[in-house]
């Protein structure tokens, strides 16, 4: 595609066909305003946009407006092809995809070496082209079709993986997924995992191998399960902790917690719905935890709300909420 050459001339009233409205000529913007403009549009809409004028077409060509690629379902294969493995198959570091079940657009994944960030919604596929990839810091999969075994060997692939997310995925299970990390991932900072196969005893301790962890969210519905002393080996083995989500764990009470609550001293939020504590532990958080900002005690059956109100009165810089 060759840059226009001529500009498009805009009718005013009274040239002839309906009256225009006034326009703002957006090529007279700063160069580098451009720039950042055209790096959150997609594909498509960049090339109509270089074919409007000389500029435009000079930023359609800049490499760095490819950093972030976003496809879908309905992406033309040839059009994603040409983009990637053509232009800017070395410059894309963060891609997200949604609805995709086509491998051979995944395939086109091997032509990107220098991806730090990927997002799957709702894909189906082999994977495989994500075995090739050696940069990742973040892997976030929501709702997607996604083998076990492709998983746990990009984790290894990928030893300097700072965040992972992953979301009612099928075939994964959450404690095989912890386990793998504190192998292959010991760095990691934020686990966020929300799958039907909860994390449980074994992946908490395991988990309690990642002593950079600041961020641990483990969502879903209620279960039991004895925690037996994994929230104590979190605490020994996690001190940086800044965040923890616990949902709908039964067996956690306030002898289980305690060790949480006197070593995570960097806690900030504590979302600890549906678990078996009483008002102690909450009372024992604001007390000991000088950063506290927010505690989540939804559905805790044990505590009554005349006793959040009264605690809330007490510790009004902590947000308590149930």
């Amino acid at each position: 595609m060759s840059p226009p050459k001529k500009k498009i001339k805009i009718l005013e009233d009274g040239q002839g066909g309906e009256a225009c409205h006034p326009t703002y000529d957006y090529s007279t913007l700063p160069y580098d305003v451009l720039l950042e403009i055209f790096k959150y549009l997609d594909f498509k809409t960049i090339a109509q946009c270089a074919t409007l004028c000389r500029t435009f077409y000079n930023i359609s060509n800049e490499s760095v407006v490819y950093n972030r690629v976003t496809f879908k379902y309905n992406m033309d294969t040839n059009l994603l092809e040409n983009y990637i493995s053509k232009k800017t198959k070395r410059i894309i570091q963060n891609l997200r995809g949604t609805y995709c079940r086509n491998d051979e657009v995944l395939s086109l994944l091997s032509e990107c070496p220098n991806l730090t960030a990927v997002n799957f919604m709702r894909c189906k596929g082999s994977f495989k082209s994500l075995l090739t990839l050696r940069n990742l810091e973040k892997l976030e999969l929501f709702f997607c079709i996604f083998p076990k075994e492709v998983l746990q060997e990009i984790l290894q692939n990928n030893s300097q993986l700072k965040s992972i997310t992953l979301c009612d995925n099928t075939n994964l299970n959450g404690n095989d997924v912890c386990e793998n990390l504190a192998i292959y991932n010991p760095q990691i900072e934020e686990v966020h995992i929300a799958e039907k196969r909860r994390v449980r005893t074994k992946g908490l301790k395991a988990l309690a191998r990642c002593p950079k962890l600041r961020i641990l969210e483990l969502e879903g519905g209620p279960f039991q399960c004895d925690p037996e002393d994994s929230l104590e080996q979190l605490a020994v083995g996690c001190p940086l902790l800044e965040r923890l989500t616990l949902y709908g764990w039964k067996d956690i009470n306030d002898e289980t917690l305690m060790p949480v609550l006197h070593t995570c001293m960097q806690l900030k939020e504590l979302d600890l719905r549906g678990i078996n504590i009483t008002i102690k532990s909450c009372r024992e958080a604001a007390l000991t935890l000088p950063f506290l900002k927010t505690l989540d005690v939804y559905k805790c059956q044990r505590i009554k709300k005349a006793q959040i109100l009264k605690l809330q009165n007490e510790f009004k810089d902590i947000r308590i909420t149930n």
